[in-house]
Order: C-alpha cells, then structure tokens, then sequence
C-alpha cells in the first residue's frame, strides 16, 4: 500500500482506501493485494486511465462492481480495463470515472429495465442468463447493447437506451472499443502483469525528488527524536511559563498605564 501511495503520489489514506474496497467489495485476499495493484498498474500503461487516478476511483467502483458480479482479481481486471475504455471518449480520468459509475448504476436502474423493455430486450432475463451459464453480466449486456444501437451507429436508439449522457457515453466508449477492452483484459491476465508496481517503485525511488522526501523525513525524524529528548523539560517550562503569563495579563489588565 505504501509502495502504491508512492508510486501513484497519492495520499496513504487513498491507497489504502482502496485496498479495503477491494478486498471488502471484491473478496479478494490480503495475500492477493499485491497483485490487484500490479494490475492496476498493468493497466494504466495501457491507456490513458493512470494508476493514480486508479487508486482514487477503485473505492468507489468496487462496491458497483460488486452488485454487478464481478469478484476477485478478475473483478480488478474488468474494472481496470474498463476505466481504459471509457477514459477514450472522456474529457479528462475523473469524467471516465463518473460516466463508468453512472453506467452500472443505470444497468439495474428501473428506468433503464423499461428502456430495454420497450425495444425488447429483458434485463432481468440477462442476469438470469449470465448466471447459470457463469458469464459476465457486463459483458452480455454489452452485447445487447451492441446489437440494439448498431455497435453504437444508431444514435437514436442509444440515446432511448441511456438518455444521461454520462451513461451513454460509458455506454458508447465499451462497444466502440470492444475489441480493445477484450485486449487490455487479456494483457491483464498474463504473466507479466506481476512485479509492476514494484518496478515503477524501484524507477522512482532513484528520481531526485524522492531523494528529497527521503532527507525530509529523516529532518522529521530527527525532530521527533529531539521533542522525546526534551519533552520533559519543556513541558515543565511550559507549565511555569503559563502561570507567569496568567500573573502577568491579570496585572496588566489591573494597571494598564504602569504596563
């Protein structure tokens, strides 16, 4: 989680946020959380979506992404890759997160069950679907999503699918870019996803400025050392001192002139 938080130059509580939601969320193991964040890592090398912005966003996400199925480092992965895609069509990574939030929100949403309703599709049927047959929901509804837009050219029939934009657009950007999401999933579930993070620590670690944070920390810890050394005198020299400065005020107060 440090090497996170410092790789990313995130805050610790951030990435450490993020580890909780994704072992609490995705049920994966503490042993295992090295790699979720090796492959958030991975990822970000594949898009536009960094690991910084990764680290921020996975909070949030996991808990949709659990109610959707999704578990597991297979869970990070899907995620991860997703991000990517929806980073393609994005102004910048925090609008790519809230259209990809705002998508799975809408994919259980009653409106948008009455939306698919009214071009034929259930969603309810979907779900059922893809868990007896094992599949990922996501994914099979993007492909319904897929057949009933014209792989994204039937604007209209889009916008009766997702009449929010955010969601339209997270909609457009995974079926446009499908082929490309399949790859970034693919390139997530080889072998040399692991170790990333700490490659790019090992790479950062010999940069000046964490040299700089390096120095700082040991003028901090020399700090602490010094206020343990001399705490207790300074406490007794705060203590007289505080009652010198009640006398002092309550004469002032009594004779300002003599002040």
């Amino acid at each position: 989680t440090l090497r996170l938080a410092k790789t990313a130059g995130v805050e610790v509580t951030e990435a450490s946020q993020s580890g909780i939601g994704i072992m609490q969320n995705l049920n994966v193991e503490v042993r295992d959380l090295g790699m979720a964040f090796d492959i958030m890592a991975k990822a970000g090398k594949e898009g536009r979506f960094e690991i910084n912005d990764m680290a921020r966003a996975f909070p949030g996400l996991s808990s949709r992404a659990k109610l959707l199925g999704m578990n597991g480092l297979d869970g990070v992965r899907r995620m991860s890759a997703m991000l990517q895609i929806t980073r393609t069509n994005a102004r910048d990574a925090e609008e790519a997160e809230n259209n990809l939030l705002n998508f799975l929100d809408k994919l259980t949403g009653n409106e948008t069950l009455q939306h698919f309703d009214k071009l034929g599709v259930s969603i309810e049927q979907v779900l059922a679907k893809s868990k007896k047959n094992g599949t990922d929901f996501v994914d099979d509804m993007l492909r319904e999503i897929g057949r009933l837009t014209k792989d994204g050219t039937d604007a209209i029939a889009l916008t009766k699918l997702f009449p929010d934009r955010q969601g339209r657009q997270a909609a457009l950007a995974l079926i446009t870019h499908r082929r490309e999401l399949e790859r970034i999933k693919g390139v997530l579930r080889g072998g040399g996803v692991g170790g990333t993070l700490e490659s790019d620590f090992g790479r950062i670690s010999k940069t000046s400025r964490f040299g700089l944070d390096r120095i700082w920390a040991g003028f901090n810890r020399i700090g602490v050392a010094l206020g343990r050394a001399f705490g207790p005198l300074l406490g007794e020299m705060a203590e007289r001192f505080a009652g010198f400065a009640e006398r002092f005020v309550a004469w002032a107060d009594k004779d300002p002139a003599i002040v």
